[in-house]
């Protein structure tokens, strides 16, 4: 048994399918089953059963690719820690956030560490609150940045105890209604939900703050628009198009604010605070993790 065939049945598992394991692997297709193959004769049990929709792990495979999973693990780990044995720090951190964070917050936090620790790789993801913690159980990521609304706040730390994930506040934000400056609201600096209910609503995919702050203003808009990345959020919003919320931290040092373009205004009937927070898995935390979040 190798550790490669490990991490192929891993993958086949993952995707269903030997042939998009295969092209994920950068491996040929019957290299790949030859391999699957010869592990099970090895292990003289099935791992898989094929069919004409795909595969699917059988009950002794389900748990051979669980041990496998926990086996990868743990040389990930030993990988890990000979590398940040020595003072220099080496090795790859992945972090998976709110794009608001990642392009307002983080680089600078990360150009810093950077200068610091030149040989420690830092990959950079966008994803909603869902999809972090997602990723973060998964073991897909290493760190998560989030945003939450207080009336969230208690289901999601609960969620987060569940799941085995360690969650601490970095700073509290506001959740704004952006507009563009031409926009009939534009002239105030705060607004109320009755007055949002007037203009198409942009939000971002499937946020989970952004459907809760849709669901207090009690309206079902036939314009609500969702989109994938916030710079195209930005740009209908600065249109006129329609209006969106997005973190008041969204106008450090962003071109629609500093141009005029768009302008945030507060919304004063509901807590609109924000509890930006990181999580974690405490337990795998290793030597390059803590010197960028030394908590």
């Amino acid at each position: 048994m190798r550790l490669e065939q490990l991490q192929y049945i891993i993958e086949v598992s993952k995707h269903k399918s030997i042939t998009k394991a295969a092209k994920q692997l950068f491996i040929a297709q019957p290299s790949l089953s030859a391999a699957i193959s010869n592990l099970e004769q090895e292990l003289n049990t099935k791992i898989f059963n094929r069919t004409p929709e795909g595969v699917e792990a059988t009950e002794m495979g389900r748990f051979i690719i669980e041990k496998a999973s926990r086996i990868l693990q743990e040389v990930e780990e030993i990988n890990d820690a000979c590398l940040n044995s020595s003072p220099v720090l080496k090795g790859t951190i992945t972090i998976s956030t709110l794009p608001a964070m990642s392009n307002y917050i983080l680089l600078e936090t990360f150009s810093i560490f950077k200068e610091n620790h030149p040989l420690v790789n830092i990959i950079i993801k966008e994803d909603d609150n869902f999809g972090v913690m997602r990723e973060l159980k998964t073991g897909d990521i290493d760190l998560g940045i989030i945003a939450l609304l207080p009336h969230e706040r208690d289901a999601y730390l609960t969620k987060f105890r569940d799941n085995h994930l360690q969650y601490e506040d970095l700073f509290t934000d506001e959740l704004c209604l952006f507009v563009a400056t031409n926009h009939v609201l534009a002239q105030k600096q705060q607004t109320e939900t009755k007055e949002i209910q007037h203009f198409p609503l942009v939000i971002f995919k499937n946020n989970f703050s952004d459907r809760e702050i849709e669901d207090s203003i009690h309206f079902k808009h036939p314009n609500v628009m969702r989109f994938h990345d916030r710079e195209s959020m930005k740009k209908i919003i600065a249109r006129g198009t329609a209006v969106g919320f997005l973190p008041r931290v969204t106008s450090l040092n962003d071109i629609y604010v500093s141009t005029g373009q768009i302008v945030p205004l507060s919304i004063t009937d509901l807590d609109t605070t924000l509890y930006i927070g990181i999580m974690y898995q405490k337990e795998y935390l290793l030597p390059v993790q803590k010197n960028l979040y030394p908590h």
